[in-house]
């Protein structure tokens, strides 16, 4: 079953560019998005597990 985002939040905004948080239940998957690239992520609680193609691995928070 796929989980809903709890919620984002609009953190910058420099026109072409626009930078957000997103909150993720535990086990929530994310759809790839045709314009969003993720650049930068930070777990501030848990464990985040990520895959793109056959390159898999897992951020743990405050790393």
């Amino acid at each position: 079953m796929e989980h809903r985002p709890l919620g984002w939040e609009q953190i910058g905004d420099s026109g072409a560019m626009r930078v957000v948080g997103l909150r993720l239940a535990a086990g929530q998957r994310v759809p790839e998005h045709r314009n969003a690239l993720p650049l930068a992520i930070i777990v501030t609680e848990g464990v985040l597990r990520y895959s793109e193609g056959s390159t898999s691995g897992e951020a743990r928070a405050g790393e």
